[in-house]
């Protein structure tokens, strides 16, 4: 079908369901305005004009009935025009006004008399002076609240209205701004961080609110340096530099942006190897070296133990057997039938596991406050094996079993039928063949240990 024709069905079958929604509504108002439920009958012809806009009984009927609840809205703004307070007369025209626009939206127009605008302004002055006064003497006492609430209703009514808008800014936006200063005071830069980012993200700006973020953001954020990591065997350095810079950029892509980066200190090939007990003892020292670094806080890293175990591939022979059917004359019978033959053969298996073992301690040293506040472990062993046969034929017409010679018979000959063992043996010739390299699990769990330090870092909360 073409697309030209799809459209054109989908728009008719609108059309149709539009159309009968359209005649159910104006059906039921037929029957409401017959029984004298003008107002009733009114909002059911507003929905079928709404769902036919080309309903000409539906227009007809709103036009009608419309226009009765309409002067029922006026009666009543008149009235407490003249008997009740500005604010019911208010919000009296408002809803008069809005079913007059309401209906005009849908091609009808009521008669709505504009002397009705005339008394509106007089008792919406007076109203709008009242909340104004009202809304700026809260703010002088910081009553934020209910000023926020009273230049909001003031907005609503009439936008323009003297300066009510930025008065609600400073009533909406000035306890927040205090609570961000009253952070920033308390050292809380974190927290003050987001109060005036959310000030910023609404209206821009107000006050020196985007200064106060900055300045917030500079004292909150934990510069770090990845001091060259320390090794426990020689034959460990040359996972140091890719281990240092895979941390450096786990901590640069924290969401949060609270963690910079300053400086990766390069390895050397002079590196020094440690004990795990002499450098448990360096890391409470307070080192002049720590103190030249331009960061809060100092990452050591110590590989306490690296292994890569690269196997070899084994390759086995198997026997087995190759089944074979086929069709032969029964000489007694002269019918067909069939035989099943079995023939010896060799397969061959294949097998081979690879595996690295990582282990690493970690502690983030603060600088500036003479603590560390993260420490831990990461230990992991990453390995990957392969284990499948090969056959130089159909390995689906291979049954599992022994043969002790390949061109003669031998008690110890042995078929396997049963379809468990037969199903195991073919899968063998699906298993993958190829297997993860000792370099790839090395990269594995380098990636793994970078991402479980950024993450014990990036919990570390040090306004907590």
């Amino acid at each position: 079908m073409k697309r030209s024709t799809i459209i054109v069905t989908l728009v008719l079958s609108l059309f149709m369901i539009f159309g009968c929604a359209s005649k159910r509504y104006l059906k039921q108002a037929y029957k409401l305005d017959k029984a004298g439920l003008y107002s009733d009958a009114a909002n059911l012809y507003y929905n079928s004009l709404q769902k036919n806009n080309k309903n000409i009984e539906a227009k007809l009927g709103l036009q009608r009935t419309g226009q009765m609840v309409l002067d029922d809205k006026a009666k009543d703004f008149k009235s407490k025009y003249e008997n009740a307070s500005a604010k019911d007369a208010v919000y009296a025209y408002r809803d008069a006004d809005a079913y007059h626009k309401k209906v005009a939206s849908l091609g009808v127009n009521l008669i709505f008399d504009d002397a009705n605008q005339t008394y509106y302004k007089e008792v919406e002055d007076s109203y709008l002076k009242e909340l104004y006064q009202k809304g700026t003497k809260d703010l002088s006492l910081e009553q934020f609240s209910s000023a926020e609430v009273t230049f909001a209703e003031i907005i609503k009514i009439n936008k323009t209205y003297k300066d009510s808008h930025s008065q609600w800014v400073t009533a909406k936006y000035e306890p927040i701004y205090r609570k961000g200063n009253q952070e920033i005071n308390s050292q809380l830069y974190r927290s003050a961080y987001y109060t005036f980012d959310k000030i910023i993200k609404e209206i821009s700006d107000y006050k020196e609110s985007i200064a106060l973020k900055t300045k917030a953001l500079e004292n909150a954020t934990l510069t770090i340096t990845i001091k060259p990591i320390a090794i426990a065997n020689r034959d460990y350095y040359d996972i140091t530099t890719p281990l240092a810079t895979k941390i450096s950029n786990e901590i640069n892509s924290i969401r949060e942006p609270f963690y910079k980066i300053t400086q990766v200190v390069p390895q050397t090939k002079n590196i020094k190897i440690y004990n795990y007990e002499i450098f448990n003892q360096l890391l409470t020292q307070k080192t002049v070296e720590d103190r030249t670094y331009n960061s809060k806080a100092v990452l050591n890293t110590y590989i306490k133990s690296f292994r890569r175990e690269g196997g070899q591939l084994q390759k086995l022979e198997k026997r087995g057997y190759l089944k074979n059917t086929i069709e032969v004359l029964n000489k007694e019978t002269q019918q067909k039938e069939t035989k099943t033959t079995y023939k010896k053969i060799k397969y061959y298996v294949y097998s081979q596991e690879n595996k690295v073992n990582l282990s690493v301690k970690y502690d983030l040293k603060r600088i500036d406050m003479n603590e560390i506040p993260v420490s831990n472990y990461y230990s992991e062993e990453a390995k990957d094996n392969i284990y499948y046969a090969s056959y130089d034929g159909n390995y689906k017409d291979l049954v599992p079993g022994y043969w002790k010679y390949l061109t003669k018979s031998s008690e110890s000959d042995q078929i396997k039928q049963d379809q468990n063992a037969i199903k195991e043996l073919h899968q063998l010739f699906n298993n993958k063949k190829e297997i993860t390299s000792t370099s790839e699990l090395e990269q594995q769990l380098i990636a793994n240990c970078a991402k479980q330090i950024s993450s014990q870092i990036e919990a570390y909360k040090p306004e907590k």
